[in-house]
């Protein structure tokens, strides 16, 4: 559920979680919490509004002298406008840089989060569904921000995404554009995330964060067995099945950046999205760009009970609904078993072991082309070795079909 309080403040909320949100004075959004579910009141929200900042002798942004966004707790951060940590967006117009000062214009809620299949995105039923969409604008320097926010009844989590349009005449460039920012009022936290290599991914890493910045990222163009487009924070000293627990989780599989700073005020900021080393777009007149969604989840049980906030948040609003309480096929893929030495007599062999046992589906793996008889040799030359199946790959699949596996 959503509730708007005083046109100011914008509470995302079920059984599990509150998310809440509000204008600054300057009227930018800030971030005011995120945690175990509140019962927010006009009281409430005055007392977990920002209080004076310390920063606000270096760059003040709005008539009180008190308030500035050195210190301020943002939704998505600009650097530039007074704030020197780490900001979501860099934009640039005939080479020169722009600092937008996004602020409020209007807001929509909506039940409709539908299953995209052009890329990777989180859906749910209506019935269980809210989302809301905060557009945010800069009338001088011709930009749209909107922020998009969506709440399952049935997940402790918030999703994210954001989409920037260009309503000027002249086009600019994106150099930097994150999906989601997460600001945590204290920074005593262990950074967890999960590294590795080939046939060895996912190892839990584990540091505590101190003032600066610690990072994961991959610039291979996938998100690779290295590393994984996912961090948490665990509250320090707690074991692994208790303390307040916070997760970020990217949907996406290509170069990301996963960004966590310290401040010298022992504030925490968590960034994620695109990594901005290989990323530039330009942003064509009347045209827009949207992020990649990124999962913001919670659990007051550490990092147990985070992994199982996220696992069910995945088996219903990620996973293909067909495969969802299906058990899933067998596949039997011939590498392995037979690597280039193989032909259509071994393979139907190792095929009809594998019916024995179980297996659904048969996979021809490399070696089944040109004089492929080596790692040296053929690659792309996509043309059936007829000395390994003289009849054809046609006929092989019939065979295999025969056997009634796919």
């Amino acid at each position: 559920m959503i509730d708007v309080i005083n046109n100011q403040a914008f509470h995302l909320h079920n059984d599990q979680i509150s998310y809440i949100c509000a204008l600054l004075p300057n009227g930018q959004l800030g971030h005011l919490y995120f945690g175990p579910r509140l019962s927010l009141t006009k009281n409430d929200l005055a007392y977990l509004s920002q209080g004076p900042s310390p920063f606000a002798w270096m760059a003040n942004f709005s008539d009180d002298q008190e308030f500035a966004l050195g210190d301020a707790q943002q939704e998505y951060p600009v650097y530039g406008t007074g704030d020197f940590r780490q900001g979501s967006l860099s934009v640039t117009q005939d080479d020169m840089p722009i600092y937008p000062n996004f602020v409020f214009k209007d807001d929509q809620l909506t039940h409709t989060k539908t299953r995209d299949l052009h890329h990777p995105t989180s859906f749910g039923n209506p019935a269980l569904t809210d989302v809301l969409t905060i557009h945010l604008e800069d009338k001088t320097a011709q930009l749209l921000l909107t922020l998009q926010y969506t709440i399952f009844a049935d997940s402790a989590a918030i999703v994210r995404s954001a989409t920037l349009t260009n309503q000027g005449t002249a086009p600019v460039m994106i150099q930097r554009m994150l999906s989601g920012v997460l600001n945590l009022p204290q920074g005593r936290y262990d950074v967890v995330h999960l590294s590795g290599n080939w046939a060895k991914e996912r190892h839990i890493q584990t540091q505590p964060l101190t003032q600066g910045t610690f990072s994961v990222e991959s610039l291979r163009g996938a998100s690779s067995h290295e590393q994984n487009p996912f961090v948490a924070l665990h509250t320090a000293g707690q074991p692994f099945a208790a303390g307040d627990t916070y997760g970020a989780n990217l949907i996406y599989s290509g170069n990301f950046l996963d960004s966590t700073e310290v401040n010298e005020w022992d504030q925490t900021r968590l960034l994620t999205g695109i990594h901005p080393a290989s990323f530039s777009w330009r942003l064509d007149p009347k045209t827009s760009f949207t992020t990649p969604e990124t999962v913001f989840s919670y659990s007051s049980g550490g990092l147990a009970g985070l992994a199982q906030a996220n696992q069910r948040f995945v088996a219903r609003h990620i996973i293909d609904p067909q495969w969802r309480q299906k058990q899933r096929p067998v596949v039997l893929n011939s590498w392995e078993a037979t690597y280039f030495d193989l032909n259509e007599k071994k393979l139907l062999k190792l095929a009809a072991l594998g019916k024995q046992v179980g297996v659904d589906c048969f996979v021809l793996d490399d070696g089944w082309f040109g004089t492929r008889d080596n790692d040296l040799s053929s690659l792309g030359d996509w043309f059936t070795n007829k000395h390994k199946f003289p009849d054809g790959l046609g006929h092989f699949a019939q065979e295999i079909h025969a056997m009634g596996l796919q």
